[in-house]
């Protein structure tokens, strides 16, 4: 009886200790499944994202026109004519004069001798100028020369044979112009001087 009073005791002994352990191990684990449950609990249904169907995407083709290439290359472009531009002609100081020096007034020569004339000019010649010599017979303008620079300084010297062919027997003139190869015109012009051309001698037979 004894021992069986001793079991029956020892196992209450044991229930008794067993008892408080137990209930702390399912306090425990109340705290800490209990917070999970009510997230679990209170939180909203997850809506499933709708699915967005993606079209497919076509590249875009350039569009180019067969004649593009045609159409620039020939658009007409307004281009402007070029304007001939006139030579400038250097203007000549007032007072500036050709002086003529030679032969003298009212000399005599014959037909077929060399005549040299003389004169001077004080401005140097441009590229385009020069002074040219007539001789004047009647309503006719000889040219019998020209020169683009000086002999000697200021100085002009210029010897013309005049021949039969001239037609200038007799009393005739001469003149000394400055013209330009762009110009219409002469620039300066001389006086005008006489001279006589006499017939040459007959040979003697």
């Amino acid at each position: 009886m004894e021992d069986t009073a001793q079991r029956v005791g020892r196992k209450r002994q044991l229930l008794y200790i067993l008892t408080p352990l137990f209930l702390l191990i399912l306090c425990l684990g109340t705290i800490n499944v209990a917070p999970a449950l009510v997230t679990i609990a209170g939180a909203d249904p997850v809506t499933p994202a709708p699915t967005v169907a993606l079209a497919p995407t076509i590249a875009a083709e350039a569009t180019v026109s067969p004649f593009s290439d045609f159409e620039q290359d020939t658009v007409p472009t307004a281009t402007s004519l070029a304007t001939p531009t006139e030579a400038i002609v250097p203007t000549i100081p007032p007072g500036v004069e050709i002086q003529l020096l030679g032969p003298p007034p009212g000399s005599a020569f014959r037909i077929g001798d060399t005549l040299s004339f003389y004169w001077q000019w004080s401005l140097p010649l441009a590229e385009d100028q020069s002074l040219a010599l007539y001789l004047l017979v009647q309503d006719q303008e000889l040219l019998l020369g020209r020169l683009d620079e000086a002999n000697v300084g200021h100085s002009y010297r210029l010897h013309v044979p005049v021949g039969d062919s001239s037609g200038a027997a007799g009393k005739v003139q001469w003149q000394v112009r400055l013209e330009s190869n762009h110009a219409k015109q002469w620039l300066v012009a001389s006086e005008i001087r006489l001279l006589a051309l006499l017939a040459a001698p007959e040979p003697t037979p």
